[in-house]
């Protein structure tokens, strides 16, 4: 925990404004993250697959356009990107509230808002990740995931409380206007930061061929080495089975518990104090149990905490949803400090967008899917089936790291060990 609080980061003026804007924005999206459902079903009446779909929607722009982004973020300016990418999600938002006034609101508003929000998340996450690490030291890497993590993790806890009182004061499609200050916020932090535009890797003026070329390597660099194919296949396939208990959660909450807004957004704050603490203790944890071992107990946790949601059923929904999602949330950032850290360190820094691309196409790519497959079993078999065979999914693909180099690492690579192979290798 002290580690946070002392480093040279803190003396870093661009790395906090960074860090300013991104944990404004954060807090910003995790009221959306609640509203934006929250509009779809007790305003509009949504059904459980339409909100997977919406859930789907807002995801499916990794898998199509990600590639593409990862060799944009690596022959352009990241920063300019991001900055982009925030007032574009400023003014979708922004549609919401206005649209409502003055006209009739629709699902058909809301899938388009969700899509563009997607579209945008791509550019901006894959442009982040590409420029943290022209930004700070190699050995400050995980000293800033973890900052950042931190900032993630207290979004989670005071934006579902706030998104909750919002709702109740407001209402949910006023309470969007919070998110898109954020944005802006974000916006103009990142507007401010003086790192220079990092110098365009080989072929970035080759036109047509150079950028197909550069596209490829980002899937070799991937695919050959077996940190990063382990990486992508485990977490894409916990991304699957996560997305499919995530979007389910609300209903199961206002449908089939009777909660209501307010009742949810104090169970999602309280229960996410988790992130903060795991935040905190993902350094101690990965120091005591080797980074292998580190990232099979929280994956393998991860799941036994998402199906352990619905013994809800069984007793105070309010005291057992809060207390399970504190143990999901507990784990999670452990797993990704460590896991964002490790691709981060063993890839070259030319490489660091395309190889982002790549692995997020896969990663994010999950998400939409495990969505759709979980509204389709809610309508099918309940959502109490949905969030059981989600948790099982994130709990067996734990075991996938018992069979893979990842197990052996005890600590983050101090050099970039992953290479391009020969074209012939894939």
């Amino acid at each position: 925990m002290k580690k946070l609080f002392t480093g040279t980061l803190w003396k870093d003026k661009d790395f906090m404004r960074l860090w300013a804007g991104l944990s404004v924005s954060l807090v910003g999206s995790e009221v959306t993250v609640l509203a934006l459902p929250t509009i779809a079903l007790l305003l509009l009446g949504a059904s459980s697959f339409e909100v997977g779909a919406l859930r789907a929607v807002e995801t499916i722009a990794f898998p199509v356009l990600g590639l593409f982004v990862g060799v944009w973020a690596d022959r352009l300016d990241p920063r300019r990107i991001m900055v982009v990418s925030n007032l574009i999600r400023l003014l979708a938002l922004l549609s919401i509230p206005i649209v409502a006034l003055m006209f009739d609101l629709t699902m058909i508003q809301l899938f388009l808002v969700a899509l563009l929000l997607g579209v945008c998340t791509v550019f901006f996450n894959v442009s982040y990740a590409t420029f943290l690490p022209l930004m700070v030291k190699r050995e400050d890497l995980i000293d800033g995931n973890a900052k950042i993590t931190l900032s993630q993790s207290a979004a989670k806890v005071a934006g579902p409380g706030l998104a909750g009182w919002l709702i109740g004061v407001v209402g949910a499609v006023q309470s969007i206007v919070i998110d898109a200050v954020g944005y802006l916020f974000a916006a103009v932090m990142l507007m401010r930061i003086k790192t220079e535009e990092p110098k365009r890797g080989a072929g970035s003026n080759g036109g047509q061929a150079g950028f197909w070329s550069m596209m490829g390597d980002g899937i070799r660099l991937v695919f050959g080495n077996a940190i990063l194919r382990s990486l992508m296949i485990i977490t894409g396939c916990m991304n699957f089975g996560f997305s499919m208990v995530q979007p389910m959660l609300l209903i199961f909450a206002y449908q089939e518990l009777q909660l209501t807004a307010g009742q949810v957004g104090i169970i999602l704050s309280l229960g996410s104090t988790g992130f903060v603490a795991g935040a905190l203790v993902a350094k101690r944890v990965t120091l005591s149990l080797g980074l292998g071992k580190s990232l099979f107990f929280t994956s393998s946790l991860m799941g036994l905490s998402l199906a352990g949601l619905v013994f809800a059923n069984f007793g105070s929904p309010v005291v057992l949803l809060t207390a399970f999602w504190f143990l999901t949330s507990l784990v999670l950032p452990i797993y990704d400090i460590n896991a964002v850290t490790l691709r981060q360190s063993v890839t070259p820094t030319e490489l660091q967008g395309r190889m982002n691309a790549t692995m997020r196409t896969v990663i994010w790519g999950a998400i939409p899917l495990g969505a759709m497959l979980g509204g389709a079993i809610t309508g099918a078999a309940g959502v109490t089936a949905s969030i059981l065979i989600g948790g099982g999914v994130v709990f067996l693909s734990s075991f996938l790291i018992l069979f893979s180099d990842l197990i052996k690492l005890c600590e983050q690579p101090a050099e970039p060990t992953a290479t391009l192979p020969s074209k012939q290798a894939i």
